[in-house]
C-alpha cells in the first residue's frame, strides 16, 4: 500500500476498519497492511462479501463512525442498523451495498 493511499484512509479514520481478507480468510485494515510493509494490493470483487461488510459496520459503530440516519419511514439509531444488517432484511441490505460502493471507492483510491 503506498503512503499516499493509506493517509488517504487516515484522513477518513478508515485505517482501522477491515477492508480485504487475507489468504487464511483474516480480516485485515489499511493500518496493518501499510505498518507489515504487505506487498499487497486489496481486491475488488463484483460480488459483496458480506462479513466483510457487515464486520466494517460493527467497527465503525464501535467506534462511534456509525451515525443515525433519517428517511421517509422514520429515523434509524446506528444499533437498529446493526440490527438491520445482522438480520439481513432489504434495509440491511441496502445499508451494506452503501458499504460496498464506499469499499469499491477506497480501493479504487491510488
Amino acid at each position: 500500500m503506498k503512503k499516499k493511499q493509506y493517509e488517504n484512509y487516515k484522513k477518513l479514520k478508515e485505517d482501522k476498519i477491515p477492508i480485504t481478507r487475507d489468504d487464511d480468510d483474516k480480516l485485515i485494515d489499511a493500518d496493518y497492511i501499510y505498518k507489515k510493509k504487505k506487498r499487497m494490493k486489496p481486491s475488488m470483487s463484483t460480488q459483496p462479501d458480506w462479513e466483510l461488510l457487515e464486520a466494517r459496520l460493527e467497527k465503525k459503530l464501535e467506534l462511534g463512525m456509525l451515525k443515525p440516519y433519517y428517511s421517509m419511514q422514520g429515523d434509524m439509531s446506528p444499533e437498529k442498523q446493526l440490527e438491520e444488517v445482522r438480520n439481513r432484511t432489504s434495509e440491511g441490505y441496502k445499508l451494506m451495498l452503501a458499504e460496498k460502493g464506499l469499499v469499491d471507492w477506497l480501493l479504487s483510491y491510488e
